[in-house]
């Protein structure tokens, strides 16, 4: 197999690889087989030695400039080690047989044979364990394209006469490349300061026989530098391209006074850095700081948006960043256009005028062939006759013309091509991806209202491109990014020289089969953007560093360096370990078990190499707290098995030359108590410790009066110390008078504390397995009163061990913030709820609670009144490291009697039917329709001009349909989606009704019937009744002003079609009277015709929600 280099390079590089359409450049494919021995170009293939690629780079004179591609590479900014294959040569594994004849045949290089000299060889070895062996070697510059030896627009020029001309051969030796599993790249040459790879890529296939074949593919890789794609950014990364490249906004941006902004939440400084980094790096750029700046969640980031939508929302974020600078201004000079919206009268000489400015212009392309069909049509006039005439004041009502003239259009235009429409037959957005062509060069006098003083010439200067459909896509940038025509493609962080042809005429859309493309027919431009060629100079003014102030330049610079700091110690991280310091202080005020909680401990954290001796530790910790080494001893918490942490003795003489890697065992954290001389001791040293004889002892006392624990230091005895030794020591301690009679207990675990009786034996007899760190809980045997509430430590730390803080919240109010209790996990059912009211101020049995759903921070099913569990069993299955959390909703009803209640979920609506409301009933399990109705009267209120009385309605797609019949019992009636059943109250003239009176559905739509909206109702109407008194009826049951009534138009829809009522009319009931054989849905209704005023967003995916810039 082959491949042409011509279209790889032409996708992949600045166009320095591309050769002459007629020296087409071809890789070789060789077989493994020995008799087909390997020429000195190509694949070569051995089966003991290595597989080595030979590329060489060649550069064509006819169709590119070769300084002009210099130029576009510096302004471009353009290195990256990404890459995206596209074209492959497959070198077929040895041990495999091969079943096309064709496979084994070596084809010829149909480019001329260059001279080249080894100037440069680099041996690179990579790759060598588990991935086979890689070397890269014998990079060769030929000499007379090596620029050290003549400047680089030299030998542009003397490239001129040269077809196809090698500029740089290089070769990648793969070692073992049987055992080759993952992709590999070369180690890059740089050719005009681009760096070009080769890329190895092992791949599987299966043959004719179904069996997996072995292939090893590769291919020459030259990317440009651009931007990093978070997720679904594309969209922000081709706008963010086509406004860096508009100069003149760059350098407003740069001038944004930002030096006080908050560098996390600062709209200007983000999209600083992204424009500095994407002149200056030569590095894919990161948007990640951008969209954190913007306020969004990494969730938004990948939700695919619209690129226009998030263009205005820019640049009015960026208009309004700019107010009260030195750029005050910049973003409606660059961008802003006026029109003017007219109405002229046909017969009088009255017409009405408004000048509107616009950002961008949207155009139609349904229908259209080219941009001027499309502008024509953007300008063209509207009659205004019949029912829609103008209301010309004083002279009445009168035929005219309505449309739009543009005033005057700005240097840089933006053109959106609205590919995604509207569609109601699926009520949907759909992309149309007819074709439609726009060209380099446009004038645009002819839709101007005066002729300019300078001619609306335009020049295409980026070219937005969608692949997909309304449900997603990927947005690619075309840029000219001088205006001279020469074009790049920007893919995310993939950049590349193309030709006029890629950027414009391939993105027409459509079909066309004079053109051998393999593009989708979902690839389309969707945004154009056009210079003015007046201005094209200054919009595309060069951007050099005295543009970009020296404050931000050096902010940024400073940036970098830090995250430069940040990137070595991630990279390093793994030679070194935390050591976290806890001082006595720390121990001060804990109430739980242990002595302190690791989780909120303020730690002095070390940054320690693993390999560092422990007197290299301890000189460190010397050093930073200022005393001397014999003022400091450590003491490693180590966890024990018993649930706890306490410290242990660490032999810093005999350990000093360990590594803190040993002593620490590995540990990462480690976290250590440092024991300090106290400066107010009197003594020089800290007392010695011997650890085979000494055992050191922490203490607490418990005041059962405040229900509080108080730490008291620590002491070193000896092990056969008694505990009534510890007497005159705690008492000390804790203040109180030389013989005070104490009760001491041993903290064994978290939730139990044992009584020490004998304080006579020693203490390795008297204590649990007595040990470093060790704790001592006492407490006034004098002071002891049955009647508290914890009387004993026993009793605290076992209410300290339940104890638990529980978020509970309102599930019925959204981002509800809810309030937090703090509870025993003993608890029942009965006792939570009963605390829960108390805090509520509400009757425990009117509170429904729920626990979190499976790991989720939602609600899940509700807890029946007799759980019999405790409140431990509820929290389970809340989500770790979050605030344990419980739901819970106020009903109207007892929760003890929803064991006879079903739940039924519907709406309630008001007389004037503005809106509605979610209502939750709770009828008999065994009742009927008619019960829920009963319900509702006890909830809702009525109007006092109503009739009293509640009648039960269905609501599908705002269409309104009959309800169920009041007998009907609840087990008959669907409570569940896609139904929707809604309670309203019967107006007193709907109670009854005559022989000749029926009540008729009626909706709201806007153009297209199936486009409805907004609350249906039913109306009364009368046989042979003039159709005026039914609008007069019906504006007064409604509630709209005679002015926005005038705009609305009326029309029986029947089965889809919309037959509308004229003036004067008079209705005939059968009319609305389904056919016989017309189900509930496909009855008559009364249409009202009218703007929707809350319309569904054009967009490529509804489900999407709105772009907002928060900060």
């Amino acid at each position: 197999m082959t491949i042409n280099i011509d279209e790889a390079l032409v996708l992949k590089t600045a166009d320095i690889g591309r050769a002459a359409s007629k020296h087409s450049l071809k890789i070789n494919t060789l077989s493994s087989k020995k008799s087909k021995s390997p020429v000195a170009q190509g694949a070569r293939v051995d089966d003991k030695g290595p597989l080595k690629f030979v590329q060489r780079i060649f550069s064509k004179s006819r169709g590119s400039n070769p300084v002009a591609i210099k130029e576009i590479s510096k302004s471009c900014g353009r290195q990256s080690p990404v890459a995206r294959p596209d074209n492959m040569n497959h070198t077929p594994a040895p041990d495999r047989q091969q079943h096309d004849p064709n496979v084994n045949q070596v084809e010829e290089m149909e480019t001329q044979e260059v001279e080249t000299v080894e100037t440069d060889k680099i041996w690179v070895e990579e790759f060598m364990k588990g991935n086979g062996g890689v070397v890269m070697n014998d990079v060769m510059k030929n000499q007379e394209t090596s620029s050290s030896d003549m400047p680089l627009a030299c030998l542009d020029a003397e490239m001129e006469d040269d077809e196809a001309r090698s500029e740089a051969t290089f070769q990648f030796t793969v070692l073992n490349f049987r055992s080759l599993k993952d992709s590999v790249l070369s180690p890059p040459c740089y050719v005009r300061n681009l760096p070009w790879k080769i890329m190895v890529m092992p791949r599987q296939a299966p043959s004719p026989d179904r069996q997996q074949q072995k292939s090893l593919g590769f291919f020459l890789q030259c990317n440009g530098e651009s931007l990093k794609n978070q997720g679904a950014t594309c969209y922000m990364n081709s706008l963010l391209q086509t406004l860096y490249f508009t100069n003149q906004l760059r350098k407003a941006v740069y001038k944004m006074p930002t030096e006080s902004d908050d560098s996390t939440r600062s709209v200007a400084l983000a999209l600083q850095r992204v424009f500095y980094e994407l002149q200056f790096s030569d590095k894919p750029v990161g948007t990640k700081k951008l969209t954190k700046s913007f306020g969004w969640e990494t969730l938004d980031s990948f939700m695919q948006h619209d690129v226009q939508e998030f263009l205005r929302v820019l640049l009015d974020k960026l208009e309004s960043k700019m107010k009260g600078t030195c750029v005050e201004g910049t973003v409606p000079r660059l961008f802003e256009g006026k029109m003017t919206s007219y109405i002229k009268c046909k017969n009088v000489n009255v017409s009405s005028t408004r000048v509107e400015t616009f950002y961008d212009i949207q155009l139609n392309i349904k229908g259209k062939k080219n941009i001027d069909e499309s502008f024509k049509d953007y300008i063209n006039t509207e009659t205004l006759d019949g029912e829609n005439k103008y209301d010309a004041g004083e002279h009445g009502l009168q035929e005219a013309e309505k449309g739009v003239i543009f005033a005057s259009f700005p240097p840089v235009l933006h053109l959106h091509l609205m590919r995604f429409q509207y569609d109601p037959i699926t009520d949907s957005s759909v992309k149309f991806n007819d074709r439609f062509e726009f060209y380099e060069h446009i004038n645009l006098d002819a839709y101007l209202q005066e002729k300019p003083e300078t001619p609306a010439d335009y020049t295409l200067h980026a070219v937005l491109v969608h692949s997909g459909d309304n449900h997603g896509g990927h947005y690619v940038v075309f840029i000219n990014p001088k205006g001279d025509g020469k074009w790049c493609k920007f893919d995310d962080d993939v950049v590349s020289r193309c030709t006029k042809q890629e950027a414009i005429e391939y993105n027409y859309g459509g079909h066309d089969d004079d053109l051998s493309l393999t593009v989708r027919h979902c690839t389309n431009a969707y945004m154009l953007v056009y210079i003015r060629d007046s201005q094209l100079k200054t919009v595309l003014q060069e951007v050099t560093q005295a543009d970009i102030p020296t404050e931000l330049s050096e902010r940024l610079a400073e940036e970098k360096r830090i995250e430069t700091i940040r990137r070595k110690e991630r990279n390093e991280a793994h030679l070194y370990m935390n050591v976290n310091v806890v001082l006595e202080e720390a121990f001060d005020g804990h109430q739980g078990n242990d002595l302190y909680d690791p989780e909120r401990a303020h730690y002095r954290v070390f940054r320690v190499r693993k390999q560092a001796t422990a007197t290299e530790l301890m000189e460190m910790l010397a050093e930073n707290f200022r005393y001397p080494q014999s003022h400091l001893r450590p003491w490693p918490f180590s966890a024990r098995s018993n649930q706890t942490c306490r410290p242990t003795c660490l032999d810093i003489t005999n350990d000093q030359s360990k590594t803190v890697a040993d002593i620490s065992e590995n540990m990462n954290p480690w976290n250590i108590f440092l024991e300090m001389l106290p400066p107010d001791s009197g003594f020089n040293l800290l007392p010695p410790f011997d650890k085979e004889n000494d055992v050191v002892l922490f203490f607490k006392f418990y005041d059962p009066k405040q229900k509080r624990i108080h730490y008291c230091g620590h002491h070193y005895l000896p092990i056969a110390s008694r505990p009534a030794d510890l007497i005159p020591i705690l008492n000390k301690r804790a203040g109180f008078p030389p013989g005070t009679p104490l009760v001491l207990y041993e903290e064994i675990k978290p939730d139990f504390v044992e009584k020490i009786n004998n304080y006579n034996e020693p203490l390795e007899k008297v204590l649990d397995e007595l040990m470093d760190g060790d704790i001592i809980v006492f407490e006034r045997a004098d002071n002891r009163h049955e009647d508290m509430e914890l009387p004993t430590c026993q009793d605290y730390f076992k209410y300290i061990f339940y104890k638990v803080e529980v978020q509970f919240v309102d599930k019925t109010v959204p981002n509800d913030p809810g309030f937090t209790m703090e509870l025993s996990m003993q608890m029942r059912y009965d006792q939570m709820a009963r605390a829960v009211g108390q805090r509520l101020n509400v009757d425990p049995f009117l509170i429904q609670f729920f626990k979190c759903q499976n790991y989720k921070d939602t609600p899940g099913l509700p807890l029946r009144y007799s759980y019999d569990g405790i409140l431990k069993d509820l929290l389970v299955y809340c989500k770790p490291k979050c605030p344990k959390k419980l739901f819970y909703q106020i009903l109207s009803i007892k929760v003890n009697e929803l064991d006879n209640k079903k739940q039924f979920k519907c709406l309630w609506v008001g007389p004037n039917y503005k809106e509605d409301k979610e209502l939750i009933l709770y009828p008999n399990k065994g009742g009927k329709v008619a019960d829920i109705l009963e319900e509702a009267a006890k909830v809702v209120d009525m109007s006092q001009e109503g009739s009293g009385r509640l009648r039960i309605v269905e609501v599908s797609c705002h269409k309104v349909l009959p309800g169920p019949e009041p007998e009907l019992t609840l087990d008959q009636v669907t409570i569940s989606p896609p139904r929707l059943y809604r309670i309203e109250e019967i107006p007193r003239d709907e109670v009854n009704l005559s022989e000749d009176e029926i009540l008729v559905p009626c909706a709201h739509f806007h153009k297209q019937v199936y486009a409805t909206f907004g609350i249906p109702f039913y109306a009364r109407v009368k046989h042979h009744e003039p159709f005026q008194a039914l609008k007069d009826r019906l504006q007064q049951k409604l509630d709209i002003p005679d002015k926005e009534w005038e705009k609305y138009n009326f029309a029986i829809v029947t089965n889809g079609r919309p037959n509308y009522i004229s003036e004067g009319a008079t209705i005939n009931i059968l009319d609305f009277r389904p056919n016989s054989s017309a189900n509930a849905t496909g009855r008559p209704w009364l249409g009202l015709e009218h703007i929707n005023k809350t319309p569904k967003r054009s967009r490529v995916n509804y489900l999407e929600k709105a772009i907002k810039i928060y900060n």
